[in-house]
């Protein structure tokens, strides 16, 4: 499986004209594996000194992520409006882009700097009596975890309740275990029922009620909740009282 995705990566960056770039994440070991086989130029980033643009001295500030990408031996100071590592990465990914197309390093500072995000990865839902209400597509265990993580690094103190509806029979089967591991940041979850693709059929015996199952194996504070409505229930509840 991870063959065949290495395999279609390779294809792809050969159609990229020769006097073009490509531009590849040093952390990652496979996409390393195939780095030899790329003829066009190449450009790397990510946290590894071997990287060409390497991230460095990630931390947080209120409602800011604040990094440092190594360019040419320079140290270059950069804030998100928006959590977590893997965004800093991210950004250090088109960092390299905007460098190359000539873009000075005070041009991609005040142009991250006032970036907030896009609509439904962190985007705010609700704010009241200092409670906040996130939505996030998250629907991978990496992801998952990487938001987790991002959101407890910018709010240490506060509570994390959260709410995910599993999406396609054939990922919750393939995944089963990852899923259920992926909720350790959270102080409470509540899992839902399976939201369906139009490319698959349901999976007999691949439920969201198995994989509340599985995450009460490895975490308490789980719930499980058929009706897809709770989300529209828990704002009603959390934000305005209503119970």
């Amino acid at each position: 499986m991870l063959k065949a995705v290495e395999d279609a990566f390779a294809k792809f960056t050969q159609q990229v004209l020769k006097e073009g770039l490509v531009i590849l994440n040093d952390d990652d070991v496979p996409t390393r594996s195939i780095i030899r086989t790329i003829e066009q130029k190449k450009i790397t980033y990510g946290k590894l000194e071997t990287a060409d643009f390497q991230l460095v001295n990630v931390s947080y500030s209120k409602s800011q992520t604040n990094f440092q990408v190594k360019i040419q031996n320079a140290i270059e100071s950069f804030t998100l409006g928006i959590p977590g590592e893997h965004n800093a990465l991210n950004s250090t990914a088109a960092i390299v882009i905007l460098v190359t197309l000539g873009f000075t390093v005070e041009q991609i500072r005040e142009v991250l700097k006032s970036f907030n995000g896009t609509k439904r990865r962190f985007e705010k839902i609700a704010e009241k009596n200092g409670k906040l209400l996130f939505d996030d597509y998250a629907h991978h265990p990496t992801e998952i975890t990487a938001t987790l993580t991002a959101i407890r690094n910018w709010f240490p103190d506060k509570r994390i309740i959260t709410i995910f509806q599993p999406h396609t029979y054939s990922r919750t089967q393939a995944l089963l275990l990852e899923f259920a591991h992926s909720f350790m940041v959270s102080d409470v979850v509540v899992l839902t029922n399976i939201y369906s693709s139009a490319r698959e059929k349901p999976i007999v015996g691949v439920t969201g009620e198995i994989l509340y199952g599985k995450t009460k194996q490895y975490k308490t504070s789980v719930h499980y909740e058929q009706e897809t409505f709770i989300l529209g229930y828990l704002k009603l509840r959390l934000f305005y009282n209503i119970s």
